[in-house]
């Protein structure tokens, strides 16, 4: 099932609006009826509502993707300055023997 932007998504749901049949969206826009019916029931579940229909993007964006979130750069960055900083003391993040310092 090929995935519609959140342009093509908003105008199908303006054409389910204003009263287009789901074989015409699906013409005009290449979204599938049973989809432009999803649509418009998740928009609705996320408070469009029908006497004053505002199209906002709340009404058509991406849901949550399925499975581990990624992580961002600077999440990693700060679990990075978290794990070397102790009690406000900077520490190695590799910490090498005392005796391999030494020279022979």
């Amino acid at each position: 099932m090929p995935a519609h932007d959140i342009a093509t998504r908003a105008q199908a749901l303006t054409l389910k609006l204003l009263g287009v049949s789901n074989q015409d969206i699906q013409r005009l826009t290449g979204i599938h009826p049973r989809t432009v019916h999803n649509i418009m029931d998740r928009a609705i579940e996320r408070g469009l509502d029908l006497n004053n229909p505002t199209i906002l993007e709340i009404h058509v964006r991406d849901g949550p993707r399925p499975g581990r979130p990624k992580k961002k750069r600077e999440e990693l960055r700060e679990q990075l300055v978290e794990q070397r900083t102790v009690a406000g003391e900077h520490r190695p993040l590799i910490a090498l023997p005392s005796a391999s310092l030494q020279k022979d």
